[in-house]
Parts: structure tokens; C-alpha cells; sequence
């Protein structure tokens, strides 16, 4: 049996993964249900990630304005806010 180079074995197995994965795709376009639902479901995801990133970048950033005392143009409205939250 002639042997066959780890090159050409790789090469084999990335055709194979490639035609599994088109066929995959196809059957994903072809069932409007299941391409609705997943497409739902990643764009659900994003929002929540934005949201969630972005709130977690505004608390980042407003923590390190307070270390260095307040922006001076809206400090008396930093301060009314942190006032006015309970448990401060």
C-alpha cells in the first residue's frame, strides 16, 4: 500500500470538512425555520453583548473620572445623581 504524505492527508480532510460544512449551509437555507430562529437568536445575543459592553465601558469610565475628582462641568450633576441612589 503506498503511503500517502501528511500534506496530502490534511489537504483530503480540509475538502472533506469543506463540502460538509456547504452542505450544512445549504440545508440551514433550505429550513426557513431553523434559519430564522439561529439568526434570531445571534442577533438577540449581539444586542445583549453591546448593551452589556457598553454599560460595563460607562462604569469603567465614569469610575476613573471620579478618582480624579469629577469632570467640573458636570459635577454638580454627578453629584446630584450619586445623591439620589439608594444605599449611598
Amino acid at each position: 500500500m503506498p503511503q500517502r504524505s501528511a500534506k496530502a492527508t490534511r489537504e483530503e480532510a480540509d475538502q472533506a470538512a469543506g463540502l460538509l460544512a456547504f452542505d450544512a449551509m445549504i440545508e440551514l437555507v433550505q429550513n426557513k425555520k431553523k434559519f430564522f430562529w439561529l439568526n434570531f437568536m445571534a442577533g438577540l445575543w449581539r444586542g445583549i453583548g453591546g448593551v452589556v459592553g457598553a454599560a460595563l465601558i460607562i462604569v469603567l469610565i465614569g469610575y476613573i473620572v471620579s478618582l480624579f475628582g469629577g469632570l467640573p462641568l458636570f459635577g454638580n450633576f454627578i453629584r446630584d445623581v450619586q445623591h439620589n441612589i439608594p444605599g449611598k
